[in-house]
């Protein structure tokens, strides 16, 4: 079980850290929008995400951990995949909305893994004896981190490899290959991740 949670946490954070990597680009690059509407889609997320978690507890004690689980990666997922649609020419409305749902998801995804790092602890003992708390959770801590900097090195060689041409100004132009990779990272890197994290429980 917890090689499992670990798979899961790995898929999920491969491709949270996609995203939160691609949402700076794909808000100046697509949506031609400034850093304000970036930092106030960061903010929406934000407190979208803390204000759920109560309310994904009710839920999992209800349904379950891995179900709530479930529930939660799949509306990310299809929130996200809806990136697919956006353009410069889309409502600020939608786009605050995709980010309300999209902070729901991430919520459940985020706290139901970490609650059962616990349950996998117990099971260890049960069947073994032994009290490997530590352990499990310096590996737990690990595949965190390298999930965050593996999902950096994959949207990097990702975007050079499409032809994304760096700089800081808004009126680059980039090449199609380019736009179509910011799309791919923003819409199909977590549904993927949701995908299959979900597999693995």
């Amino acid at each position: 079980p917890f090689m499992m949670l670990m798979g899961t946490k790995l898929c999920q954070l491969v491709s949270l850290s996609m995203v939160q990597g691609t949402l700076a680009f794909f808000t100046l690059r697509v949506l031609k929008a400034s850093d304000r509407l970036l930092g106030n889609l960061t903010l929406v997320q934000t407190v979208c995400t803390v204000v759920m978690v109560p309310v994904w507890v009710k839920i999992s004690k209800r349904i379950g951990k891995r179900n709530a689980y479930m529930i939660a990666a799949s509306l990310y997922g299809v929130s996200m995949s809806t990136w697919f649609f956006s353009g410069p020419t889309e409502s600020e409305f939608l786009i605050y909305g995709r980010m309300f749902f999209t902070g729901i998801g991430a919520s459940g995804q985020l706290l139901l893994a970490a609650s059962m790092l616990p349950d996998t602890m117990e099971y260890d003992y049960r069947r073994t004896g032994l009290r490997r708390e530590g352990i499990f959770s310096g590996i737990y801590t690990t595949i965190e981190k390298v999930s965050f900097a593996l999902g950096v090195t994959i949207l990097g060689t990702f975007l050079g490899a499409m032809g994304y041409v760096q700089s800081t100004g808004a009126n680059v132009e980039q090449p199609a290959s380019a736009i179509t990779a910011l799309y791919i990272c923003i819409g199909a890197a977590p549904i993927t991740g949701a995908i299959t994290s979900c597999l693995f429980l």
